[in-house]
This record gives structure tokens, C-alpha cells and sequence, in this order.
């Protein structure tokens, strides 16, 4: 994993799949981002070959999630 701020806990939980603190704000705003980031890719589904748009998509899905967070901080 690269060494970006993660928001910090959103749902924390002693115990969780995610870790002791729960899931991070920025894996929350990645899965938010997803379902839009899917229905932009597509749109332009000619243009990707299909073995790549899950990785497309979750690799924009997290440059959404980053880009909130430096705005979360401004």
C-alpha cells in the first residue's frame, strides 16, 4: 500500500476486518467514488480493454478518495 494519509477510522470498531480502528475515511471515499467512477468508465467502454477497467476503475475510485481528503484539509 502507498503511504497516503487515510483520513483516519470511520466506522471504528474493536474488532473489524478492516483493523482495530475500522475502515479508513479514505477506503469510504473510494467506495463512494466507485459506482460513479464504473457508470464514467462505461460510458467509454470501447476505449478500455475489459480486462483492465477494474483496475482503472479502483485506481480512479482512490485518486477521487485523495483528492478528498487534501480538500478535507484545506
Amino acid at each position: 500500500m502507498i503511504d497516503k494519509p487515510d483520513g483516519g477510522p470511520v466506522f471504528p470498531k474493536p474488532s473489524s476486518v478492516y483493523g482495530p480502528n475500522g475502515m479508513y475515511l479514505r477506503d469510504w471515499f473510494a467506495g463512494m467514488a466507485l459506482p460513479s467512477v464504473v457508470a464514467a468508465l462505461d460510458k467509454h467502454r470501447n476505449d478500455l480493454p475489459t480486462e483492465l477497467v477494474p483496475d482503472v476503475a479502483a485506481e480512479t475510485a482512490y485518486l477521487f478518495a485523495d483528492a478528498m481528503l487534501i480538500a478535507r484539509d484545506k
